[in-house]
């Protein structure tokens, strides 16, 4: 059916338990072990899946300087580069998440990332929203022949709509959430509205990459018929990003 896609073994769609996403992104900041300990606490809370990200960070920025906006002071290539996981430890969170019984996605940011997670059998792709008009990439996963969830922010409707049509002509089953790109998101930015105009669009499974505070977001967006519900997650509010493979506490 094309209002339903199955990750693992998780059917997705309007009938069916909303499907979550405890967003760990790279909220480890590059250590293996926090990295487990997100996947603990993402199934202590209920989560159906945990998911993490896949940097190679030669292969998918250019050295530069420029900072992270306000974030931070440490140039966006260090803190992705410092961030990034191997493949081995992919492989071995991934093999954490099934004794843990917690679906393990990552989401790639360059070809070769889409190939390393397959090596380990990844059983969807979640593309994040910077590379929804990455067409080469799009197709790329197309080949995987596996389930796709696609954010969509920072990008306007005839885009988003290339990208859909694009998974749809490869018969991949296709997720699409509603996005606001700005992190925290204030509840006037978050446009729920947009769930029931991709919903009458697209016939496919719809959701919302939350990046607001709180929940309240989040219980709007299921009451708006949302199928998925992916939000960030981390150990400690307080932890901020060291420039190393440690963590700091804030003050």
């Amino acid at each position: 059916m094309l209002n339903e896609i199955k990750i693992g073994n998780k059917i997705v769609g309007p009938e069916h338990p909303v499907f979550v996403i405890a967003e760990a992104g790279i909220n480890h900041n590059g250590s293996f072990s926090i990295a487990k300990k997100l996947i603990d606490m993402a199934k202590k809370a209920g989560a159906d899946c945990i998911k993490f990200q896949t940097h190679i960070t030669e292969e998918e920025m250019t050295k530069t300087n420029i900072l992270p906006g306000k974030i931070s002071k440490t140039p966006l290539w260090d803190i992705i580069k410092n961030c990034e996981l191997t493949g081995e430890e992919e492989a071995k969170l991934s093999k954490y998440c099934k004794g843990k019984k917690i679906i393990f996605l990552s989401t790639p940011f360059s070809i070769p990332a889409v190939d390393r997670l397959e090596k380990i059998k990844m059983p969807a792709y979640k593309i994040g929203s910077g590379e929804l008009t990455n067409i080469p990439f799009l197709k790329h996963i197309a080949k995987k022949g596996k389930s796709v969830i696609l954010s969509s922010g920072m990008s306007n409707m005839n885009e988003i709509k290339a990208a859909v049509t694009l998974f749809k002509k490869s018969r991949i089953p296709l997720a699409l959430l509603q996005t606001t790109s700005e992190y925290p998101c204030d509840y006037k930015d978050i446009n729920l509205g947009v769930i029931d105009k991709y919903k009458k669009l697209f016939n496919i499974p719809v959701g919302i990459s939350d990046h607001s505070l709180g929940i309240y977001t989040a219980l709007g967006a299921i009451a708006k018929g949302a199928c998925i519900v992916e939000k960030h997650i981390t150990l400690d509010k307080k932890y901020a990003w060291s420039g190393s493979k440690t963590i700091i506490r804030t003050t």
